[in-house]
């Protein structure tokens, strides 16, 4: 997980090279339709259809049972859309160019190479990778289809679609027109326009934090509440199999999960005990068995700034400390941490941000804290180094040290954006990262190798979904997977290299 404290932004996944209006405010999710005089609903909360080339947008708030939409924008212009309290069906017309490369049926838009944050030391080549305009995928004969559900063969496929309540499930199709197909969402539903969705349930405040081991993509899902608010009792622990697929649930009705630790066995979650919003719930950590099982109270009445693992063991920050424990044996003092600290694991050490040491590590067996290497950056782990990204210029250069210490040395310029979050898995680095000068909010996804100068890969985005909410992403050795907050989304890195 990686924390992003952006403002208030749209939660909608968008590829590289999207166009279209973008409104700033509320949550929003949006469609991608077909020409014609009127398209179906995309068959999700809060998403028609455009018309004629046009896009949509609407908009609900991401708080307790949603509020009115916005606006729905078409290329050739806007147009208002009612709302509702649980999303919001229907058709809309926009108007607009003819489809060109990129739209819904059309050609995929090829990879270009551009050089980016000339005149700094940041400055590189930077591949944005083949791509599809908002709300399609590049399909397996080259052609923008709406983002299909995995392991459909393409660019981009949905791995997790969070199931809608049946008002949310799209309008009728429009007359005389070629868009009765529906608009695609990004968001959940069905994408033939009309009809209700399966197992309703209304809008939540979903997906809070993912994990990754070789097997499995793991993540947990708030829960939902009524339109008083009222939680529904149904937090949940879900895993996603690397090999086939397949979505199972480990556990469910959690009372409120926010972050989640994976060890060999066992997976550790922060619950808040999900009261009425405003009053002060019940927090726990949980220890929950892989195999499935009634969980167990890890540690009782305690907030966490991080949690983290490493082979049997679970790590976390309570505001005042690094504790550890594994199993049910009593958790044991690492040392002390300072109240937001993160922190990384390896076999054999804890490495976490320290305010007054910059990044320091210490035995997972306990013992002395050692300093590392200063100034703090966001950081991975690979080996006998630590890699880093260092703000520079207005972009980001990728930073190496060795675990035992030492200064930074620059290997690697990254090109223009701030870097909010870093991965190395094997000889890959992923990271998060943002414009801050010209589409404030937008989040893109880049990958590397660390064993070569090849200029990055920027081959996906998404929009921070509300202030101080996490920028999810993880990756794994054959695949990156990332959130909008509601769906969890896949790109196979063969798709990307």
């Amino acid at each position: 997980m990686v924390w992003n404290q952006v403002g208030r932004w749209l939660p909608m996944v968008l590829l590289i090279g999207c166009s279209g209006k973008l409104n700033v405010g509320d949550v929003g999710v949006a469609g991608a339709g077909v020409a014609g005089a009127g398209g179906a609903g995309a068959g999700s909360a809060g998403a028609g259809s455009a018309g004629a080339g046009g896009l949509t947008e609407v908009m609900i708030d991401p708080g307790p049972g949603g509020s009115a939409g916005k606006n729905s924008h078409g290329f050739g212009g806007d147009e208002n859309v009612g709302g509702s309290d649980t999303g919001i069906g229907g058709s809309t017309a926009g108007s607009g160019p003819l489809p060109g490369p990129g739209s819904l049926g059309m050609a995929c838009i090829p990879a270009i190479t551009e050089t980016r944050a000339e005149g700094t030391v940041a400055k590189t080549k930077v591949t944005t990778a083949s791509h599809c305009d908002f709300g399609l995928s590049c399909g397996a004969n080259k052609r923008c289809e709406v983002i299909p559900d995995c392991p459909k063969a393409s660019e981009l496929c949905v791995a997790h679609r969070p199931l809608l309540a049946e008002s949310d499930a799209g309008g009728a199709s429009g007359a005389g027109g070629a868009g009765g197909a529906g608009g695609a969402s990004n968001f959940g539903g069905s994408s033939t326009g009309g009809g209700p969705a399966t197992d309703p349930v209304l809008p939540g405040v979903g997906v809070r934090d993912m994990t990754a081991s070789a097997t499995h993509l793991y993540w947990v899902e708030y829960g939902t509440r009524d339109s008083l608010g009222n939680y529904q009792h149904d937090g949940a622990l879900r895993a996603y199999s690397l090999a086939d697929g397949k979505t199972t649930t480990i556990a469910d009705k959690l009372p409120g999960p926010r972050k989640l630790a994976i060890t060999t066995d066992q997976a550790y979650a922060t619950v808040d005990g999900a009261g009425i919003i405003g009053t002060v719930g019940k927090n726990q950590l949980l220890r929950l068995p892989l195999a499935g099982g009634t969980p167990t109270v890890a540690v009782d009445d305690v907030v966490l700034t991080a949690l983290t693992s490493s082979g049997a063991a679970a790590i976390w920050n309570d505001h005042s400390n690094w504790r550890s424990a594994t199993g049910a044996a009593a958790p044991v003092t690492l040392t002390q941490a300072d109240w937001y600290a993160t922190g990384v694991a390896d076999d054999t050490h804890l490495y976490f941000f320290s305010a007054s040491n910059g990044i320091a590590r210490v035995p997972l067996v306990g013992g002395a804290a050692q300093p590392l290497v200063s100034p703090n950056y966001t950081f991975g782990l690979r080996g006998d180094s630590v890699y880093g990204v260092e703000p520079v210029d207005g972009g980001s250069v990728l930073d190496k040290v060795a675990k035992t210490g030492g200064a930074w040395q620059r290997i690697r310029a990254l090109g223009d954006g701030y870097v909010y979050g870093l991965q190395v898995v094997g000889d890959r680095y992923f990271f998060a990262s943002t414009d801050l000068g010209n589409q404030f909010g937008l989040i893109t996804f880049s990958t590397g190798l660390v064993t070569n100068s090849d200029p990055p890969t920027r081959f996906a985005a998404t929009y921070q979904r509300g202030q101080f909410q996490p920028v999810l992403f993880q990756a794994t050795a054959t695949a990156f997977f990332w959130s909008d907050g509601y769906a969890i989304y896949k790109r196979s890195l063969a798709d990307i290299l």
